[in-house]
């Protein structure tokens, strides 16, 4: 029988806090809803898309939020939205964004990407509608969409970032705190004891 059963419950006691303290961001919502959006890729998708629609995302004061609306025709019929966005869905991914990429390999990727995209309007474009004039601007809608994305892979900032929201630990002192005597008190606290 412990000499101090007291002292031994009121330790129990903040053992199993500190516990629940260091485990609580691993069963945080905020924290999972906040990976949810980091490896969210529909965002970027939604964009490309709705640009090579015709649309333009504009703000809605009623709404306050964002919202998609048409400002010119579409850059390319149906089919060929549908085609390239397979491309893209096919293409990036939350793997890609959770990638080591030095820039010269992201660099290539985007490269690579766009110029798939390139080769297939090459062999389509009468089919899909597409105007000559237009092909710089979907070549530019679709590398700026895939650079966005490639970027948060650029030397694993994407993973590093959610490995160091994941690691964040929230703790508490249940310990009450000493009153410093005469001056030291005035200081601030520069001195604790």
């Amino acid at each position: 029988m412990p000499i101090f059963p007291q002292m031994q419950q009121d330790n129990e006691e903040k053992i199993r806090r500190n516990e629940e303290a260091i485990s609580m961001p691993f069963q945080d919502k905020s924290n999972q809803e906040l990976i949810k959006w980091q490896l969210d890729i529909s965002v970027i998708l939604t964009d490309i898309e709705n640009r090579l629609s015709g649309k333009e995302k504009v703000w809605n004061p009623k709404l306050k939020d964002f919202q998609y609306k048409p400002y010119r025709p579409a850059l390319l019929n149906e089919e060929g939205i549908a085609r390239i966005m397979t491309l893209l869905r096919s293409a990036i991914t939350p793997n890609l964004i959770l990638s080591y990429f030095e820039k010269e390999e992201a660099n290539t990727v985007i490269i690579d990407i766009t110029l798939t995209t390139l080769d297939m309007l090459y062999m389509k474009w009468e089919d899909w509608g597409v105007q000559r004039a237009d092909l710089t601007t979907i070549r530019s809608i679709v590398e700026n969409g895939v650079k966005i994305t490639i970027f948060r892979s650029l030397e694993g900032k994407t993973m590093e970032y959610l490995r160091n929201t994941a690691k964040q630990v929230t703790t508490f002192v249940d310990a009450p705190t000493r009153q410093q005597p005469g001056f030291l008190r005035k200081l601030g606290g520069l001195f604790r004891w």
